[in-house]
């Protein structure tokens, strides 16, 4: 599905802001969609080994589980 876009965007504007008025390129929908996936992904596996770390080396050394009081 395709949007309607006018001719000329500035046409609805006066003459001094139609010199003005610039479009900024943007990237395919999908695009975004992958780059914003990709960095989710990214994110949550660092997330996830950071807490394995964590969990292992400083439960470790405190002895979790190991049943002193």
């Amino acid at each position: 599905m395709r949007l309607a876009v006018p001719a000329d965007p500035g046409a609805a504007l006066p003459a001094r802001q139609r010199r003005r008025t610039t479009i900024v390129p943007m990237p395919p929908v999908a695009e975004v969609h992958a780059w914003v996936l990709l960095i989710a992904a990214a994110t949550t596996t660092l997330g996830l080994l950071a807490a394995l770390v964590w969990m292992l080396f400083l439960g470790l050394r405190r002895n979790v589980g190991s049943g002193r009081r």
